[in-house]
């Protein structure tokens, strides 16, 4: 995560933050809100898969995108936020050039994101005077994650954006050398998320807990308490099935203890009975 952030931060030139309570109106991208803002009244957008534990802002508004589709994101995010870019330098350039020739129709429809919202969004952000973008932790165990602190760095040259990481425990300050001579991929393919799928949180627990919402369960036939093995990957997590009716949607939260590193956190399962 430390890498991430230091990449985005030494090409905006500009330091990550930890808090979001001296912005007037936030964008998520990737943070899985837990806790509500110390604002609640803050303009707050949250783009993320899962729908939020918690209602962070009375004035939020989440757009749910399609698992793994990270990079296509970012370059629709860059594709609203660009009128924000006033100065001229390569980077900037660079990007421009690439939106050019943006297929912002097949990002919207493969990351599930309707033009009409983005429009909606870029004519917020582009009239409010400033901008904070939290990111979450997630987005630094993508397969693609340095093309996503590049577009991310080049969009934070404006001087209207500011970015916050949450989950990071200090500041991350930028490194003296400006990064010009960045290599800038556009997303032309994303893939797809067909099957049952759960979204792993690090906990202070000792046996994995699975919380599934109503949505999941009766795919599966999973009883409450039922217990289970999740097959992913190469692992096999024994754990315990609970009901969540609070839970919103088709993705299953699994708490599980913080021992070792998952990686990117949405994991699909197979459910062995």
């Amino acid at each position: 995560m430390t890498a991430f952030a230091q990449l985005i931060a030494n090409i905006a030139q500009k330091p990550i933050q930890t808090d979001v309570s001296n912005c007037a109106l936030l964008i998520s991208f990737g943070y899985l809100w837990q806790k509500p803002l110390k604002n609640p009244n803050t303009p707050l957008f949250i783009l993320h898969p899962l729908f939020a534990p918690c209602n962070p802002s009375s004035q939020s508004h989440t757009l749910r995108y399609e698992i793994g589709t990270e990079f296509g994101v970012v370059w629709l995010l860059a594709y609203i936020l660009a009128p924000l870019l006033k100065k001229q330098s390569d980077n900037i350039s660079k990007l421009k050039d690439k939106l050019k020739n943006l297929d912002v129709g097949f990002l919207s429809s493969e990351t599930n994101l309707s033009e009409e919202e983005l429009e909606q969004i870029r004519e917020i952000l582009c009239s409010s005077s400033s901008v904070g973008i939290v990111l979450g932790e997630e987005l630094a165990t993508h397969p693609h994650t340095q093309d996503i602190a590049l577009v991310l760095g080049i969009l934070g040259t404006s001087n209207k954006i500011e970015f916050i990481m949450p989950q990071l425990k200090n500041p991350i300050m930028p490194h003296s050398t400006h990064i010009e001579n960045t290599t800038l991929s556009v997303c032309e393919e994303l893939p797809e998320s067909n099957g049952h799928f759960i979204y792993i949180l690090p906990s202070n627990i000792s046996m994995p807990i699975l919380k599934t919402p109503p949505l999941f369960a009766p795919a599966l036939k999973l009883n409450n308490q039922q217990k289970v093995v999740l097959k992913f990957e190469s692992q096999h997590i024994p754990t315990s099935c609970e009901y969540d009716s609070t839970l919103k949607g088709t993705i299953a939260l699994l708490y599980m203890p913080k021992t070792q590193d998952i990686g990117y956190p949405y994991k699909k399962v197979e459910v062995i009975l």
